[in-house]
Protein backbone atom coordinates (compact mmCIF):
# COMPACT_ATOMS: atom_id res chain seq x y z
CA UNK A 1 0.00 0.00 0.00
CA UNK A 2 1.71 3.70 -1.05
CA UNK A 3 1.11 6.35 0.95
CA UNK A 4 -1.45 7.98 -1.03
CA UNK A 5 -3.80 4.89 -0.50
CA UNK A 6 -3.03 4.91 3.18
CA UNK A 7 -4.09 8.76 3.29
CA UNK A 8 -7.37 7.94 1.39
CA UNK A 9 -8.22 4.90 3.50
CA UNK A 10 -7.14 6.90 6.89
CA UNK A 11 -9.41 10.25 5.29
CA UNK A 12 -12.43 7.89 4.57
CA UNK A 13 -12.28 6.20 7.71
CA UNK A 14 -12.36 9.41 9.59
CA UNK A 15 -15.52 10.64 7.73
CA UNK A 16 -17.48 7.50 8.94
CA UNK A 17 -16.10 7.90 12.05
CA UNK A 18 -17.64 11.41 12.23
CA UNK A 19 -21.11 10.19 10.69
CA UNK A 20 -21.37 7.42 12.78
CA UNK A 21 -20.56 9.58 15.86
CA UNK A 22 -23.16 12.08 14.67
CA UNK A 23 -25.72 9.02 14.46
CA UNK A 24 -25.24 7.74 17.87
CA UNK A 25 -25.06 11.30 18.91
CA UNK A 26 -29.01 11.84 17.31
CA UNK A 27 -30.07 8.16 18.83
CA UNK A 28 -29.09 9.27 21.77
CA UNK A 29 -30.98 12.71 22.11
CA UNK A 30 -34.06 10.34 21.00
CA UNK A 31 -33.99 8.07 23.70
CA UNK A 32 -33.58 10.83 26.54
CA UNK A 33 -36.85 12.48 25.04
CA UNK A 34 -37.94 9.30 24.96
CA UNK A 35 -36.88 8.71 28.52
CA UNK A 36 -37.97 12.18 29.85
CA UNK A 37 -41.45 11.84 28.01
CA UNK A 38 -41.80 8.54 30.18
CA UNK A 39 -41.04 10.13 33.31
CA UNK A 40 -43.70 13.22 32.54
CA UNK A 41 -46.00 10.34 32.00
CA UNK A 42 -45.45 8.90 35.68
CA UNK A 43 -45.59 12.02 36.71
CA UNK A 44 -49.15 13.02 36.02
CA UNK A 45 -50.22 9.90 36.53
CA UNK A 46 -48.77 10.48 39.98
CA UNK A 47 -50.41 13.32 40.42
CA UNK A 48 -53.71 12.23 39.13
CA UNK A 49 -53.39 9.36 41.52
CA UNK A 50 -52.74 11.87 44.24
CA UNK A 51 -55.48 14.25 43.30
CA UNK A 52 -58.17 11.09 43.19
CA UNK A 53 -56.79 9.90 46.62
CA UNK A 54 -58.14 12.99 47.75
CA UNK A 55 -61.30 13.44 45.96
CA UNK A 56 -62.24 9.85 47.62
CA UNK A 57 -60.77 10.78 51.24
CA UNK A 58 -63.13 14.17 51.10
CA UNK A 59 -66.05 12.03 49.38
CA UNK A 60 -66.00 9.77 52.57
CA UNK A 61 -65.43 12.42 55.02
CA UNK A 62 -68.55 13.78 53.39
CA UNK A 63 -70.39 10.54 53.24
CA UNK A 64 -70.08 10.29 57.12
CA UNK A 65 -71.32 13.93 57.66
CA UNK A 66 -74.83 13.19 55.77
CA UNK A 67 -75.70 9.36 57.40
CA UNK A 68 -78.47 9.54 60.14
CA UNK A 69 -76.70 6.73 62.40
CA UNK A 70 -79.05 7.67 65.14
CA UNK A 71 -82.19 6.24 63.54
Amino acid sequence: MDLVSAVVNLSTALALSKVQYAAAAKILDVADQQGQAAVDLIEAAAEMMDQATADMLEAAEQLGASLDVMA
